[in-house]
């Protein structure tokens, strides 16, 4: 079994995964902690968060010119651009000489902000307070066309980030993300330094603010570890079919026995992960219980199907989009760290 072919499967199955939820939930995130911001009312106070958004929202404080969700979406939107497998006109994917899937480069254009359709909540700055991060990430993943009245083509606002919009001059995602921790922590205690000079609605404003940035941050590092599981489920499941060749009837009948046994990964984070996550507990690929389940329908020791599964995964790991993901992973729990007590040691 060669590594780059393993190594090639995992990277086109991470791309399908996709931003998604996550991409949302990071928006949802920046979102909360730009609105905590606005703690700071001074003239000759300088912006750290998307200073550049020019919105139509009256700040908690009073400012004007701060932005609603869909304005600061819209601010930190850059392309994305990624890979789909080439179909051919029986369905199936297509191979080249050398057996590898051919993929096809994609991207997405910006959409225009006159013709896009958000929630209520996200659109008018009078109805903040009626926001919280579960109808955040439903708006923002909701965004219609107003054309075609149906959800935005591609990655919409949750694909890459313009990080140097986020927080201006910035270069670095990981760097930024866990930046927003830090602002999080720093916005909620100058909020209880100036506590006396905020009316008990105020107080509660940023104090509930400073809530949905935990929930948010929260849901973030659950939703990566998330990805990541799924993305060793689908690269090892992909990996063993591919031991198999799909031209004889016998590699047709092994490719449809692999079935992975999974096992609880771990605790979640985020509280009513059910009601934020869709999921109720993290789950991964047992490898034991897996070779010794597919060792007599794939004709195979139990051993060895546990080393094949163990390259899988060192593959995917190994690779460019495996250690650029465990770096996101890192950031996400740096920034929820952060967020939740100022220091991420």
């Amino acid at each position: 079994m060669r590594l780059s072919i393993l190594t090639t499967g995992f990277m086109l199955l991470v791309r399908a995964l996709g931003d998604g939820e996550r991409g949302a939930a990071e928006r949802t995130l920046i979102f909360a902690t730009y609105v905590m911001e606005e703690i700071y009312d001074s003239d000759d106070y300088d912006s750290k968060v998307a200073s550049g958004c020019q919105g139509s929202r009256t700040g908690l404080r009073g400012q004007t010119g701060r932005c609603t969700l869909k304005e600061l979406c819209e601010h930190l939107w850059m392309q994305s651009d990624w890979e789909v497998t080439q179909l051919g006109e029986d369905g199936k994917p297509m191979k080249d000489d050398e057996g590898k899937t051919i993929t096809v480069p994609q991207s997405d254009s910006r959409p225009d902000p006159s013709q896009t359709g958000w929630n209520v909540n996200a659109e008018k700055g009078n109805l903040l307070d009626k926001l919280e991060p579960k109808k955040m990430i439903q708006a923002i993943l909701a965004v219609t066309d107003k054309t075609t009245k149906k959800k935005l083509d591609k990655k919409g606002y949750y694909g890459n980030l313009n990080v140097g919009n986020a927080i201006e001059g910035a270069t670095d995602y990981y760097e930024t993300m866990a930046d927003f921790g830090r602002n999080t922590w720093d916005f909620r205690q100058e909020a209880l330094k100036v506590e006396s000079e905020l009316t008990p609605a105020v107080q509660n404003r940023f104090k509930k603010w400073y809530d949905h940035a935990d929930i948010a941050a929260k849901v973030v590092v659950d939703l990566r570890m998330k990805d990541k599981y799924k993305m060793e489920e689908l690269a090892i499941k992909d990996g063993l079919k591919r031991l198999f060749d799909p031209n004889t009837e016998d590699g047709r009948q092994k490719r449809n026995a692999v079935r992975l046994v999974k096992t609880d990964a771990g605790q979640l984070i985020t509280n009513k992960p059910k009601e934020l996550l869709g999921v109720d507990k993290l789950q991964m690929v047992d490898v034991g219980a897996t070779a010794q389940a597919l060792a007599g329908p794939l004709e195979m020791s139990e051993q060895e199907l546990e080393d094949k599964m163990k390259q899988i995964k060192q593959a995917g790991m190994a690779s460019e989009v495996g250690i650029t993901h465990q770096a996101a992973i890192d950031a996400a729990q740096r920034s929820q760290k952060l967020v939740a007590g100022g220091t991420c040691g």
